[in-house]
């Protein structure tokens, strides 16, 4: 199931270099977890297109230092939200849990579960089994709270790279997720996601100066030619709207403080360490609390996930979807798939989506397996609601689909 994972998301490989980069920024509890990580699965050491990417090239020494970074920034707004509680959204092979459970804290990881169930066995290895790993969806708020509900009081919410692959619905959901944690828990939400662009525009111009800005261009450009991943971001004021408008409130903290050591600042020259510096003073780590004044929105407590009906009539394909497909159910369609393409030929497919209730990126990843393989005119979307439909629409799936 692990490569239908990977199939519909493709950002699940970002988990292993982000492991990697941390390595190779020099976190120390990050050389051990890859270490028991390659023991465990020996596939894993090998280089995807991503760690390639991101291990050479021009930017090869501005990717550690922002790496370093916001690992050691978010680890200090941690500490400084003064809950004991942390959930990590999208945690990945982070060492983050070790390091946090070393300091007291009860950690928890959320993530697909195909990573989980790898970070249970490296949390038996390396953290005497204190951590605790839930396949999790940050787009679905039950999936979320289910986690959030097995630790009693505050939760600090941390989350570290996620949101620049999802779009914009994606992100709404996501943000209802914490909402909803933080109106049921209190806490709040840590993360250096909303301005990770504008932090490696800044430092690049402090190292590079006029051409820095060509170099991000050539440097983004071969991003998207070299991975299936894709950069989704929103400006800033637009998400502070945003998050207002779904019941959150913003404050700003710096990303440097005097206080933060980076071993990758080490090996820059004095004048060089001042002006990056004074760059990440002006660039933020977002601390995103519930707005008490917005109305309360009900609380969703039950975790829907993906119910299939399937017939297939000559190389007619029906399918009824039933729920939400998501990161975490759309392998599910996608293995039905495959498996009915190895007993018949089919060349047309209905899907009545009259109940399903959400579809994400790894869901339309799925539809467009389907399409590619019948023909765009070949497969009807019958019944879409409106916030599936808003969805289609978003994404040009509408105008594919006949919409």
């Amino acid at each position: 199931m692990s490569n239908l994972y990977e199939e519909v998301n493709p950002i699940f490989n970002t988990a292993k270099t982000t492991l990697h980069q941390l390595v190779q920024a020099g976190v120390a509890e990050a050389v051990e977890f890859e270490n028991a990580l390659n023991e465990l699965e020996p596939e894993t050491s090998q280089y995807s297109a991503d760690e390639k990417f991101y291990s050479s090239g021009p930017l090869e020494s501005l990717n550690k230092l922002m790496l370093e970074l916001r690992y050691n920034i978010a680890n200090r707004e941690i500490a400084l939200a003064g809950n004991k509680n942390v959930l990590d959204l999208a945690c990945g092979y982070t060492p983050r849990g070790k390091y946090l459970i070393n300091n007291g804290y009860n950690y928890i990881g959320g993530d697909l579960p195909a990573v989980t169930e790898v970070m249970d066995r490296l949390n038996d290895m390396l953290m005497e089994g204190k951590g605790t790993y839930v396949a999790t969806d940050v787009t679905n708020s039950a999936s979320v709270l289910a986690a959030a509900d097995k630790m009693e009081g505050p939760v600090t919410i941390s989350s570290e790279g996620v949101m620049v692959y999802l779009d914009i619905s994606e992100k709404q959901a996501m943000w209802r997720s914490i909402h909803d944690v933080l109106a049921k828990h209190g806490g709040v939400w840590v993360t250096t996601d909303f301005e990770v662009g504008l932090s490696f525009k800044a430092v690049a111009a402090a190292m590079m100066g006029e051409r820095s800005m060509e170099v991000l261009r050539k440097d983004h450009q071969e991003f998207n030619r070299q991975s299936d991943a894709t950069i989704k971001t929103v400006p800033v004021d637009e998400a502070e709207r945003l998050l207002k408008e779904n019941g959150l409130l913003v404050e700003k903290h710096p990303m440097w403080s005097p206080d933060l050591h980076l071993t990758q600042l080490d090996a820059y020259p004095d004048d060089m360490r001042k002006k990056i510096t004074a760059c990440l003073e002006k660039v933020y780590i977002w601390v995103v609390s519930l707005d008490e004044a917005a109305s309360a929105d009900t609380v969703s407590t039950t975790a829907k996930g993906l119910k299939i009906t399937n017939s297939i009539s000559d190389s007619s394909l029906n399918l009824t979807l039933i729920g939400r497909l998501d990161t975490i159910s759309a392998p599910q369609l996608l293995e039905l798939f495959q498996d009915m393409l190895k007993e018949h030929e089919i060349t047309k497919i209905t899907i009545f989506a009259g109940e399903l209730e959400y579809i994400s990126s790894a869901g339309l990843r799925v539809i467009l397996q389907m399409i590619k393989h019948v023909g765009n005119h070949a497969l009807t979307f019958e019944q879409p609601n409106e916030l599936v439909l808003s969805i289609l629409e978003q994404t040009g799936f509408a105008d594919m689909l006949g919409l």
